[in-house]
């Protein structure tokens, strides 16, 4: 005889609640140890990364120091293979004269500190002598050990950037200094060409590389201020970018990626155009530039005053001039500094002015106030 089936209640027929609810807790605890677990080793496969990329840079980034030790000390042994070594003592330096170079290398570093210090107080509303000096001369520094000198905008926005300066203006400042500092550089780069071309006296190799050096630097100018001021052209590379890295999984959510990167994106362009369109900002900082290089490019007739009484008006715009085209010649070659062009071309345009054994120290002064001591001072600041 067949049994009748009990009636159950809806509540033992169904699973309880609160063991429903249970289960789910386990559930989402499992699930969330577990994306905790793939962070945890996302998170250390970067840092390896990460580590294994700094030890790499770090040895480039000596391994071009030593090469440029290295071409520096050729050139230096090639002047005392023509010339015979003269000590100092035996030249009769003008001390007060290497005052007035210590002077100009001080004021260089002044006016690019004030540069730095007025674009952050865009931003923070204080001027930040501190933050800006440091953040100067390690951008000096990495230009210094970097190929054609890439190195230092970057690493001042990493820098600003850990200092509480938003990402945006972290982004523009370095970028709106190095552009107001070429506008600068370009009115005294035509001066300097138009001389030379007129003047055979400078010589071909200083206004061939000069020419090139020129195209070179002012090409590179055009497409950042290009890239800063068109809108469609910078969403098109943001576009274009994160695809790629989506396509390789360095990032999983693009549409949320795209909006904060477009948004960095349009507040750095806004800055920088705000820079642009005041005149009040744009002066300030065109001839804070331009102060600047005239302290820089007036160094090579103190160095020769250092070594001699007949210093005159028309030798120090010759020296001038010569300085200008010494950074063009250099700013289209591949090791650090231009090292080596930079040589090469001071040797070239006032090897006749120093003669008896000086161009030797002259090219060392020079190097000193030019290039050595914004690694000493960076090497301090890291």
């Amino acid at each position: 005889m067949c049994r009748k089936r009990k009636n159950l209640k809806p509540s033992e027929i169904e699973p309880n609640s609160s063991n429903l609810s249970g289960l789910q807790k386990n559930e989402e605890a499992l699930q969330e140890e577990k994306k905790l677990e793939e962070k945890a080793k996302i998170d250390e496969v970067e840092q390896t990364v990460s580590k294994r990329s700094q030890k790499k840079k770090k040895i480039m980034n000596l391994i071009f120091f030593f090469i440029n030790i290295g071409v520096v000390a050729g050139i230096l042994t090639y002047q005392l293979i023509r010339e015979p070594f003269v000590s100092l003592e035996g030249l009769g330096l003008n001390v007060g004269m290497l005052m007035v170079l210590i002077l100009l290398f001080a004021l260089t570093g002044f006016f690019n500190v004030y540069a730095m210090s007025y674009l952050i107080k865009k931003d923070t509303n204080r001027y930040q002598f501190g933050l800006s000096f440091k953040t100067v001369f390690i951008g000096h520094y990495y230009d210094c050990i970097t190929p054609l000198s890439i190195g230092g905008e970057p690493s001042q926005v990493t820098y600003l950037k850990s200092h509480d300066v938003s990402t945006s203006a972290s982004l523009s400042i370095p970028v709106a200094r190095m552009v107001f500092n070429q506008f600068a550089f370009f009115v005294l780069s035509v001066i300097a060409l138009i001389v030379s071309s007129i003047d055979s006296t400078f010589g071909s190799f200083a206004s061939i590389t000069s020419i090139i050096g020129f195209i070179f630097s002012f090409s590179y100018l055009f497409v950042i201020i290009f890239l800063s001021i068109s809108k469609n052209v910078g969403r098109k590379i943001v576009v274009k970018v994160l695809k790629f890295l989506q396509k390789i999984r360095i990032i999983k959510n693009y549409e949320k990626t795209f909006q904060k990167v477009s948004k960095i994106v349009e507040d750095y362009q806004m800055i920088l155009k705000s820079y642009m369109k005041s005149p009040k900002d744009f002066f300030a900082m065109f001839f804070t530039s331009l102060l600047r290089l005239l302290c820089n490019y007036t160094m090579p007739f103190v160095i020769y005053c250092c070594f001699f009484n007949d210093g005159t008006f028309d030798l120090f715009f010759r020296f001038f001039v010569c300085g200008v085209l010494i950074d063009l010649a250099s700013s289209f070659f591949p090791l650090p500094g231009g090292t080596g062009m930079n040589e090469l071309t001071f040797g070239a345009l006032f090897g006749a002015f120093f003669s008896g054994g000086r161009l030797f120290w002259a090219i060392i002064f020079w190097r000193l106030v030019t290039y050595y001591s914004y690694i000493i001072i960076g090497v301090i600041i890291l």
